[in-house]
């Protein structure tokens, strides 16, 4: 459980309590009960709100590289035994994805009710009618994305440990940024860069922000814990199968039913 969820936990506890005594109280107006009842109501959703906002709304990403032929039936698999908040198919370095590699995590992902991101080929996520498409940080495609694709698509930008960019990016309406270095080599240990990154931007913005290249679910768990609302998994994982199915599983029993929301 995360640090500090408990003491919420408690006090929803108590003000769900109260609300039960009140109802059942004799000898009063209906109308204080009914009044008394509903001064507690604010109360409870702002409790639930920040339970939402810092505690169970972190949930897992999948950046997807692979290419080989059997990979749609081992995301089949994956997602059959793990729920994660989205799936999404990295590019190649010229901006452009697999297209028949997509067409069949498209199925699998939606045979689950998993979201689909596309990274950076705007083409393709209007093709496979995407839950998302992620960017790098450049207005000018942000711009043409917001264009193209229709409202309830998320658009989320990469902005690696740029602050002023992130900034920028949530100014111009992305609708999610995400820190940390991409191309790197999996690190056995955290960074205190993200660490810090995650923290500024938890404390100030309300818009979600994602923890980039975690390769290990105590990675996922730390960023979590400084204000990270997803944490997208290295893609190294999935050329190890049984420490990608670890990791999620590990992630998935501390991050509660986040995750079955997602």
């Amino acid at each position: 459980m995360p640090q500090g969820l408990e003491h919420v936990e408690a006090a929803l506890k108590l003000i769900e309590r109260a609300s039960d005594t009140i109802g059942k109280l004799g000898g009063v107006e209906e109308g204080w009960r009914s009044e008394a009842v509903a001064r507690l109501t604010p109360t409870t959703a702002l409790l639930r709100a920040v339970t939402d906002r810092f505690f169970l709304k972190t949930r897992v990403c999948l950046p997807f590289a692979g290419k080989c032929e059997d990979e749609a039936k081992k995301l089949d698999a994956l997602l059959a035994e793990r729920q994660i908040a989205c799936v999404l198919l990295r590019s190649s370095p010229d901006g452009r994805v697999d297209r028949q590699l997509g067409s069949e995590l498209r199925d699998v992902a939606d045979g689950h009710e998993t979201a689909f991101l596309v990274e950076e080929d705007l083409e393709a996520a209007l093709e496979f009618e995407a839950d998302g498409l992620h960017i790098a940080a450049n207005p000018e495609l942000l711009a043409r994305a917001h264009e193209a694709l229709v409202p309830d698509v998320q658009i989320g930008v990469h902005c690696g440990l740029r602050r002023h960019q992130a900034m920028e990016m949530g100014e111009l309406g992305a609708d999610y940024v995400a820190f940390g270095e991409d191309g790197l080599a999996p690190s056995d240990s955290v960074s205190e860069q993200l660490s810090e990154s995650i923290d500024w931007w938890a404390e100030i913005f309300v818009l979600p922000c994602v923890a980039w290249g975690v390769g290990s679910a105590e990675q996922g768990l730390f960023y979590a814990g400084h204000g990270a609302e997803f944490v997208a998994l290295h893609e190294d994982l999935w050329s190890r199968p049984e420490a990608l199915a670890e990791v999620i599983a590990e992630l998935s029993a501390s991050f509660g039913g986040a995750l079955d929301a997602a």
